[in-house]
C-alpha cells in the first residue's frame, strides 16, 4: 500500500509539472518576405521568397533586467523549439535554447544614437543547406527577428506577453534611418570561420499560434485519472 501511495504521489507531481508547464508555452507564427537579393558574394533568393516558421517559448522564462534604464530585458533560453519553412529551399527544425530581447525602450548606440523600442528574438535551427558562390555549401545554423520602433509605441512593456507585438507600429517607416523602424528577419548560415546573415527579409506578419486542444485534453485525461484511482 505505502510503495503505491508513493507511485500515487510521483505521478501526480511530475503530471501535474507536465500541465503547469505546457500552459505556460506561447506560440508565434511569422511570415517575412524577400525584398532584396542576397548578396552576390553569397547565393542569389527570388524576390518575394516566402519564409514561414514558428517558435515556441516559454512564458514563465525569468528576465535579466537591463544594467541600466534603457537597455534590453534578456529572455535566456526561453525559447523551447522552432520551425522554419523557406520557400524553394526545404524546412528546418530549432532545437531549443533560444533568446528573447525586450526594450521598453532601448538605446542604440554606435552610428546612431536614438531610443526606439526594440524586440528581437532569436533561435537556432537546422535542416536547410544552400549552394553558395564562395563559400560552397552552407548549412542554416540559425534564424533572427529584429524589431524597432523610434516612435516607442509598439511595445507597451519590456515583460514577456503571450501577444505578439503589432507590426504595423514598426513598419510605418518613421525615424531619421534605415534602422530606425523595421520588422525584419534574418537567416544565419555557417562559413568556414563564422556565421553569414542573410539580407533582411520583411515581417509581413506575426501572430499567436492557439496551443494544440491535444495538450488541454490530455491534462484532462490525467486529472480524471487520479481522479478515479484514488476512488480506488
Amino acid at each position: 500500500m505505502r510503495a503505491n501511495a508513493i507511485g500515487f504521489i510521483l505521478t501526480a507531481v511530475a503530471g501535474t509539472s507536465y500541465c503547469a508547464t505546457a500552459a505556460s508555452l506561447v506560440t508565434f507564427q511569422f511570415v517575412a518576405e524577400s525584398v532584396s537579393q542576397y548578396s552576390e558574394a553569397f547565393y542569389t533568393v527570388p524576390l518575394g521568397t516566402r519564409v514561414v516558421g514558428t517558435y515556441t517559448f516559454d512564458l514563465d522564462t525569468p528576465g535579466d533586467p537591463p544594467a541600466s534604464p534603457v537597455g534590453f530585458t534578456w529572455y535566456d533560453n526561453a525559447i523551447k523549439g522552432a520551425t522554419l519553412a523557406m520557400e524553394g529551399f526545404g524546412e528546418a527544425t530549432g532545437y531549443g535554447g533560444g533568446t528573447i530581447r525586450i526594450g521598453n525602450p532601448v538605446r542604440t548606440s554606435g552610428s546612431y544614437n536614438f531610443l526606439s523600442d526594440q524586440y528581437v528574438a532569436y533561435f537556432p535551427v537546422a535542416g536547410i543547406s544552400l549552394d553558395t558562390r564562395v563559400f560552397g555549401r552552407r548549412n542554416l545554423v540559425g534564424a533572427h527577428i529584429r524589431m524597432a520602433d523610434l516612435d516607442m509605441e509598439g511595445i507597451a512593456t519590456a515583460d514577456l506577453s503571450a501577444n505578439p507585438p503589432d507590426l504595423s507600429y514598426f513598419l510605418d517607416n518613421t525615424g531619421p534611418d534605415y534602422d530606425s523602424d523595421n520588422a525584419e528577419l534574418y537567416l544565419t548560415f555557417d562559413t568556414a570561420n563564422s556565421g553569414y546573415n542573410s539580407n533582411p527579409f520583411r515581417l509581413i506578419s506575426l501572430i499567436r499560434v492557439p496551443e494544440p486542444s491535444a495538450t488541454a485534453l490530455a491534462c484532462i485525461a490525467f486529472v480524471a485519472t487520479l481522479r478515479n484511482r484514488r476512488r480506488h
